[in-house]
């Protein structure tokens, strides 16, 4: 059980650095691309195409560190809240995309 605690505490911040940094390698047009799936407004995709990522990496790093854990938490937290609902928005409306990303 220690084991498995111990794990998480790696693993939560290595999948939001991973997400982080998959957004930014993958490029502007990619992103945009996903965005606009969310039916994101056009003059909203760049500030999006930053903020995401930017919110994803900082959630990492607080959760990394005991000081800064819990607010780590509630940033991870809120990220997953709103990336559900958003997908949840979309299927509400019959939305649904046929190219997933983690099928690459």
């Amino acid at each position: 059980m220690v084991l498995l605690a111990s794990a998480s505490l790696l693993l939560i911040p290595l999948l939001f650095a991973v997400a982080a940094i998959g957004k930014l390698l993958g490029g502007f047009s990619r992103s945009q691309q996903a965005l606009a799936g969310f039916d994101v407004p056009k003059p909203l995709l760049l500030p999006f195409h930053v903020a995401l990522p930017l919110a994803e990496m900082t959630a990492a790093l607080l959760l990394m560190f005991q000081r800064t854990a819990w607010w780590g938490g509630v940033a991870a937290l809120a990220l997953l809240v709103l990336f559900n609902a958003a997908i949840q928005a979309n299927l509400a409306v019959g939305k649904v995309e046929e190219d997933h990303e983690i099928s690459h």
